[in-house]
């Protein structure tokens, strides 16, 4: 929802005739009258939205991230393999995390990038840590949430960053017993108090 109430949406089409999948974004006002559509046929599987205080739209998707302007008009793109989730911090930068294959095994990839999509930072994980949601707080304060791969299976793994990239702390949560937790969703708040969402199931039952 941007500043003036307008409602903006993505999500994935597929034609299953031509198995072809394309992006579709759709803004609405704020009772509900379709402004636009547009759809992408170069990219799919929405991967994060955000809107800054100018309106203008930066959606994440399989082929990277994309700025349009409040009518819809693509601004710029950058690629970015296996796009997951982005986030803006209190100054509109965006934060953005990917997972990425380098042998042995996936790691994780955060970038933070300016408005323009100009290079601010980049850090990347040790080995065996898949991100599924990134979001940053009032504070500046970055939260990770990664399910981990191969030993680290079955768990869920927070990491916190500063403004600046550097790995303030994490943790490792798991149910005792043969279950199994896949983490979805992670927030804060203003205190830093962080929120974890996802599942478990018992492997036995």
């Amino acid at each position: 929802i941007d500043s003036s109430g307008s409602v903006i949406i993505s999500g994935n089409n597929f034609d299953s005739l031509y198995y072809q999948s394309e992006l579709i974004v759709i803004k609405y006002d704020s009772i509900g009258n379709r402004i636009w559509q547009k759809e992408f046929s170069n990219s799919f599987q929405s991967s994060g939205l955000e809107v800054d205080l100018n309106h203008n739209i930066y959606i994440g998707s399989n082929s990277g991230l994309m700025k349009l302007n409040s009518d819809g008009d693509s601004l710029w793109h950058r690629n970015y393999l296996n796009l997951i989730d982005i986030s803006f911090d209190s100054l509109q930068n965006i934060v953005l995390t990917r997972s990425v294959y380098q042998n042995p095994g996936y790691i994780y990839i955060i970038n933070k990038i300016d408005p323009e999509s100009n290079d601010i930072w980049t850090v990347q994980s040790d080995y065996g840590y898949y991100p599924v949601s990134v979001f940053q707080n009032q504070n500046d304060k970055i939260f990770l949430e990664a399910y981990g791969i191969g030993n680290q299976r079955y768990k869920y793994h927070t990491f916190v960053y500063d403004s600046d990239g550097s790995l303030f702390w994490s943790d490792v949560y798991e149910f005792e017993g043969d279950t199994c937790c896949n983490p979805l969703k992670i927030i804060s708040d203003k205190y830093n108090n962080i929120y974890v969402s996802g599942t478990e199931y018992n492997t036995t039952q």
